[in-house]
């Protein structure tokens, strides 16, 4: 990218010297990748951004997704990207070989992760989310869902979704409404609302799967009565898609995201909406949380590669910016400096940069357990289990709140310009 949003340099430091990924290639299971893969990925990841992401934030931001007649159009850029990141092999690059992937450390996939979310945030909820859903499908559901359903998210054909969120329950999850009803066979009649449903309804693919929470009928109140269900807007009948069902009656508009479509969604409006349980009866919450503990991660990923590109573009301004002098030269025969020399923005800049490379450093340490917890010994790998779930409610609040701290100070490095549009 002509001006660069974080330091390639920095990330190599961290990966290559602080983390040392490269012995994670002395495991069988990551044997395939050396030096020379990893720089491929993320110099892939860097084009991807570089041609398909970063020209389109301000013309994406300025033209959200609409609905119109129950169909949502989000903007064209998202289909090329989403489009390259499939062929690219980036999709499924951390999956198994055997539903098509490269076996990539989680770590290097933090990275690219990183790459592309800061170059526009916005797109990058659609991959990330596809790649999560097939993931817990692959842990918990039934072969013949994973055959079904997995290969065609990982092959860009189709994208998918979480459903959790409902307007009387919010984050109050033991209090959902939705409603799985028993039908002969192993199907389910699904019916009730769920928000906020990122990604939940656009043009990109032709299918949309979604991963319901539910509570089967009868089942008891309370999380323990709470299933999950694969869900998808266009169920297959034959060699056909027709309709299940699945309906847009709303959307909001993110701030911050505007180019990812937040849906209210209904499910069993016309009592024609098929679902099909993923593992267990009650066990939905204790599926759901492997997506939303990796998403937890995500959200302090995403205030730390946002905060990085606010950084290197005020670093950029203050660079360039003239105005006033040195404080120990206020004669006006001396020219004005840039604004770079002056402490106070000096300290708003160092602030950026700390954090930027401390939270990029946690979150990495955080995928590294992940990876270590795949190819761990029982003992170990508990061990890194134990590690990952006192850190990652961590890694998400300091990574998204002091990310708006950080933020904010790239706002006051641009003074007046940082309260306009023209600027971004």
């Amino acid at each position: 990218m002509p001006d660069p949003l974080y330091s390639r340099r920095n990330l190599h430091f961290m990966l290559y010297e602080v983390f040392d990924v490269l012995s994670l290639a002395k495991h069988p299971y990551f044997a395939a990748h050396d030096a020379e893969s990893f720089n491929m990925v993320l110099d892939t990841a860097e084009g991807i951004a570089a041609k398909a992401m970063r020209p389109f934030l301000k013309e994406s931001d300025k033209q959200p997704p609409e609905l119109v007649d129950g169909n949502v159009k989000v903007h064209p850029a998202v289909h090329e990207y989403y489009r390259l990141f499939s062929e690219s092999g980036l999709l499924t690059a951390g999956f198994d070989e055997k539903y098509g992937g490269q076996q990539l450390p989680k770590t290097m996939w933090a990275a690219i992760d990183f790459i592309i979310g800061n170059a526009h945030n916005g797109f990058e909820m659609f991959t990330s989310l596809s790649v999560g859903a097939a993931r817990l499908l692959i842990s918990f559901a039934s072969s013949q869902l994973v055959n079904e359903y997995v290969p065609k998210i990982l092959s860009g054909e189709w994208t998918a979704t979480m459903c959790l969120t409902e307007t009387q329950a919010g984050s109050s999850l033991s209090d959902i409404a939705t409603t799985a009803y028993r039908q002969p066979g192993e199907s389910y009649k699904i019916r009730g609302q769920k928000i906020f449903i990122s990604a939940g309804h656009h043009d990109i693919t032709k299918n949309i799967i979604h991963l319901v929470l539910a509570r089967i009928q009868g089942a008891a109140k309370g999380v323990k009565g709470i299933s999950l269900f694969v869900v998808p807007k266009k169920r297959i009948t034959g060699s056909d898609l027709v309709d299940n069902d699945v309906h847009s009656i709303g959307i909001y508009h993110k701030m911050g995201q505007r180019s990812t479509p937040a849906m209210h969604l209904e499910f069993g409006a016309g009592n024609d909406c098929t679902g099909h349980l993923i593992g267990e009866v009650g066990k939905g919450l204790a599926y759901m949380f492997q997506m939303m503990n990796a998403a937890r991660l995500g959200v302090g990923l995403g205030g730390t590669f946002i905060a990085s590109a606010a950084y290197y573009a005020s670093l950029q301004y203050a660079r360039e910016r003239p105005q006033g002098r040195r404080a120990d030269s206020k004669t006006m025969n001396q020219p004005p400096v840039t604004i770079i020399h002056h402490p106070d923005v000096r300290r708003m800049l160092l602030l950026q940069k700390t954090f930027v490379e401390g939270s990029l450093s946690f979150l990495l340490q955080c995928f590294t357990y992940i990876d270590l917890e795949k190819i761990s010994d029982e003992k170990d790998r508990q061990r890194y289990t134990d590690l990952l779930e006192l850190l990652t409610p961590v890694a998400k609040t300091y990574g998204a709140e002091m990310g708006i701290v950080s933020v904010n100070n790239g706002l006051q490095v641009l003074g007046g310009y940082g309260y306009t549009e023209d600027f971004i």
